[in-house]
């Protein structure tokens, strides 16, 4: 398996502002623990706001997110949080073996892609997790060779959100790296240029360019 960074800190640290730039400026690729959550509640949410499945419910989960849906009783957030106590309740890994099959689903894409085509599968797609919230997420991250990242912003800044365990943090034994998020406008963009210098994740490799005289070439 590949590299796996978690990424760790109170609701509104930055954290998934930084594995956006990450994926948009590095060969990593963005895993949630909360995408299985999200994916069960959209239907829901479109059927009942009568809303497109992907871009009009997904504002419940960005913008929307505190927002209570009088239909439902709670805010998304709330909804997610539940369903998730509920699933943990159950098995405690729950989110790690979802994470896990996701990762490996994306792994054997890669794989079969890279036999069509002919080409090497690259090693050096590093994952993102953006919502690790868990010890025992930050405990299988370890225990996969990975990192985890702590994220920390002034108070004020911070989403204001109702009590509840998944924003106790997680064990600060299991940090590797350590930033502050100062809300300057250049400090997620500096952050994530610092953890992908200090854990060796790579910038996409230059495509070539098509001549328009019909030959090859790399700049």
């Amino acid at each position: 398996m590949n590299k796996i960074v978690g990424l760790c800190g109170k609701a509104g640290a930055g954290k998934s502002s930084i594995a956006k730039y990450l994926q948009e400026h590095y060969e990593t690729t963005v895993v949630s623990f909360a995408d299985p959550l999200r994916e069960m509640l959209a239907p829901v949410i479109s059927n009942l706001k009568h809303t497109d499945f992907d871009a009009g419910t997904s504002r419940y989960f960005k913008e929307l997110k505190e927002e209570v849906i009088e239909e439902l009783g709670a805010s998304p957030r709330k909804l997610l949080q539940d369903i998730g106590a509920l699933m943990r309740g159950h098995n405690e890994d729950a989110f790690v073996n979802l994470a896990r099959a996701r990762i490996q689903i994306i792994e054997d894409i890669d794989s079969m892609l890279a036999r069509i085509t002919g080409k090497t599968k690259s090693n050096r797609t590093t994952y993102v997790i953006d919502d690790l919230r868990y010890d025992n997420e930050a405990r299988w991250i370890k225990e996969s060779d990975g990192f985890i990242v702590s994220i920390k912003r002034p108070k004020e800044f911070l989403h204001k959100v109702p009590k509840h365990h998944s924003e106790n943090g997680v064990n600060p034994d299991f940090f590797d790296l350590e930033y502050n998020n100062d809300n300057n406008t250049k400090t997620i963009q500096n952050i994530a240029n610092s953890i992908a210098s200090e854990l060796g994740i790579h910038k996409p490799e230059p495509k070539p360019i098509i001549d328009p005289r019909g030959s090859n070439s790399v700049h």
